[in-house]
């Protein structure tokens, strides 16, 4: 009986400890590319963030997928629109612009969408970087929002797909490893309890950190990096005593 309580303790803490840096991995490559395309794609200042720009998180080499952002005249009259589009082109110190100019009714919101193919990643195929800014048109102001999409080298699968197993398998890590751990180290009192609570805690942020990163919001998706290596590592201290 003792040696499967052993057994499951580890196969528990191994399963969760997988789950935490499957999410942490993702957190992190998410990050970079989003921080990157800050950097690399620079434009005119904007006076706002344009938080309606979408971009899929993934592709894959066979792959064409498309990025888009909502416009929106909240103006009483119509007015003309300019949206100009950066893409990187494959070499690291260019971009591809596209602009789009239309007539925009008082009151009227329209999605603008920019085909991206592989072809456009940078640094070693690995990522492709956008930013997409709306020009300043009184009383209406400037916006302007950046992205970074993974490239990923898995020819046979859309960037959905993978995203969708990626967070399957992380979340089936993390909640029955959780799970698992609890069962195997009941009663949880004292030392183990706190242990419990450290663990809860540092699950939530790095579920936290994907949700953040798929959003596109890389300040807190280098949070969650800093603090779940914080406590992951304050964690494997206090476990080793």
């Amino acid at each position: 009986m003792k040696s499967q309580t052993r057994i499951l303790r580890i196969f528990s803490s191994l399963l969760l400890a997988a789950g935490l840096l499957l999410g942490l991995a993702f957190t992190a490559m998410a990050t970079a590319s989003d921080l990157e395309s800050a950097i690399f794609v620079t434009g005119l200042p904007s006076d706002e963030r344009l938080t309606s720009l979408r971009c899929p998180v993934v592709m894959t080499p066979n792959e064409t997928v498309k990025v888009s952002a909502k416009i929106s005249n909240s103006s009483d009259r119509a007015r003309l629109r300019t949206v100009r589009a950066q893409i990187s082109i494959g070499l690291s110190n260019l971009t591809r612009e596209e602009e789009t100019h239309f007539e925009q009714p008082a009151g009227d919101s329209r999605v603008v969408e920019w085909v991206v193919t592989p072809e456009d990643a940078v640094y070693g195929e690995r990522m492709v970087l956008v930013q997409v800014h709306s020009l300043r048109n009184s009383p209406l102001p400037s916006e302007a929002a950046t992205c970074g999409i993974m490239l990923v080298n898995l020819p046979g699968i859309t960037g959905q797909q993978l995203l969708n197993a990626y967070f399957g398998i992380t979340l089936a890590a993390l909640t029955v490893g959780g799970g698992l751990w609890l069962y195997a180290f009941r009663p949880l009192e004292g030392r183990m309890a706190r242990l419990a609570g450290g663990l809860g805690t540092l699950v939530a942020i790095t579920l936290g950190g994907m949700v953040v990163s798929l959003m596109g919001v890389w300040i807190l998706g280098i949070a969650a990096v800093l603090l779940t290596v914080l406590g992951g590592a304050s964690i494997v201290g206090s476990y080793a005593r």
